[in-house]
């Protein structure tokens, strides 16, 4: 596993196997856990300092990379508590602003600290945390890393064996803020251009960027394969867009991460729309192009490659995919005019691009071991 964070301690529990413990340092993982499980319930145990270079964005970095390597393996859902062992808290209180689980021990005060918009436990974690912190600490207020380890430790494994999973366990949501931003830039884009004219106008919007064959071959206005996906036909076509956007995209920045989201989103839609400009081309069509579907089929693709490839442990996934594929062949079907080969270029090209990545981290994750 990739991550900025130095010495770290890794506490894993799975719903079949018992607690495992891991030193992570160096940017170096020993993390074997053992088996398929449905839920993890992870804690990842950090000191920070006045020299301390971790910073609240390689914490949440760390949550989505562990998140993409669990759910890759077939993991239903990953729970992850940042427990951070801290000499001041006013400075550490920061990474409370984060999407993140993290709780304090204020080294200083001997106690654990808990704010208000943070899971009032985990795991039952919460009461043995209390209960070893005068062990842990033996008396002195000065931080010893080795004996708070061991006491950590000690209370991971006395809640191992039949202690449950407990499936209400209070854990913060993702927030897909990618997916957010590029609809607000679709929506924006889209309410700007109706207080200038008629978006459903077609010399209107090849005026202001929508894909025109004669234009990009005649002119050479590439810049019109980039730009034409985020402009719309109209509210009702802009609406279907971004509901499946949100439906889709915020579980594949989930599963992917935000960056290969991004790359996902971009590299699909304009291979959609070279596809559909290149037969445009050769059947000597001038045709006005415009919306956000093919990186939308391409995120779709590249969610199904990722959902098809673990498919023993979520067929239940399955079937919601297939629904959605379902529901944009259905909003395909029923709007006129549907630039079909947009569409097939961003699937096939979010297959593609989907299967590298996990090829990637298949690779890593091998690497690693």
């Amino acid at each position: 596993m990739m991550t900025n964070m130095s010495k770290a301690n890794f506490f894993v529990r799975t719903e079949q196997d018992n607690v495992k413990d891991d030193d992570e340092g160096d940017d170096k993982s020993n993390h074997n856990s053992g088996g398929k499980a449905k839920r993890i319930n992870m804690i990842i145990n950090l000191s920070t300092s006045e020299k301390s270079s971790l910073t609240l964005a390689q914490m949440e970095e760390t949550l989505h990379e562990l998140e993409r390597k669990y759910l890759l393996t077939g993991v239903e859902k990953i729970n992850v508590l940042f427990l951070v062992y801290s000499d001041n808290i006013e400075r550490d209180k920061v990474f409370n602003n984060g999407n993140i689980n993290f709780w304090i021990i204020d080294t200083l005060a001997k106690q654990l600290i808990i704010y208000e918009d943070q899971p009032e436990d985990f795991d039952g974690l919460k009461c043995e945390i209390e209960k070893h912190l005068d062990d842990i600490y033996n008396g002195k207020a000065a931080y010893q890393k080795r004996r708070y380890v061991r006491g950590l430790r000690s209370v991971s494994k006395n809640m191992s064996g039949s202690y449950g999973i407990d499936e209400n366990l209070q854990t913060r949501r993702f927030i897909p803020y990618i997916t957010i931003f590029i609809m607000l830039i679709n929506i924006v884009v889209f309410a700007v251009l109706e207080t200038m004219g008629s978006t459903e106008s077609a010399p209107f919007m090849i005026q202001h960027g929508a894909s025109y064959t004669e234009y990009l071959f005649s002119r050479n206005e590439y810049y019109r394969l980039f730009t034409c996906m985020f402009l719309h036909f109209g509210i009702a076509h802009l609406s279907s867009n971004m509901i499946a956007l949100l439906l889709i995209g915020s579980e594949v920045e989930r599963l992917y991460g935000r960056l290969r989201f991004v790359v996902i989103y971009l590299m699909t839609g304009l291979v959609g729309s070279v596809l559909s400009e290149a037969i445009n081309f050769m059947t000597s069509k001038n045709v006005v192009s415009a919306g956000a579907s093919g990186a939308i089929y391409g995120i779709q693709g590249a969610l199904m490659i990722l959902v098809f490839r673990y498919r023993d442990t979520n067929k239940s996934k399955i079937f919601r995919i297939v629904l959605m594929l379902l529901f944009l062949i259905m909003i395909g079907r029923t709007t006129e005019n549907v630039d079909n080969y947009a569409h097939l270029g961003g699937f096939i090209s979010g297959v593609i691009c989907g299967q590298l990545f996990i090829m990637g981290d298949q690779m890593e994750v091998k690497r690693k071991e």
